[in-house]
């Protein structure tokens, strides 16, 4: 999905919890539904709990000098950002 639908789409955000991939644990999956059982639950707090309950602003997809989209940035109303 575009950055631009997702910030159109998206509502206020709901939830927040921390999950580790075991083979990449600083990975992070942004999904409205998705099947954890392969993921370890984590008790590592994220900056996503402050966002909780505040819509998307603004989103931007970052691409590196090579051309390849390597990052994301996502602002929040109550203007965090990370």
């Amino acid at each position: 999905m575009e950055i631009s639908k997702l910030v159109e789409k998206a509502g206020k955000f709901q939830e927040a919890k921390a999950y580790c991939f075991p083979e990449l644990e600083d990975e992070i999956e942004l999904a409205k539904y998705s099947d954890l059982s392969a993921l370890n639950e984590s008790d590592s707090k994220l900056i996503f709990h402050k966002c909780i309950g505040h819509e998307l602003a603004w989103g931007w997809s970052m691409v590196n000098n090579q051309g390849y989209s390597d990052a994301l940035k996502l602002q929040f109303q109550n203007n965090v950002a990370f």
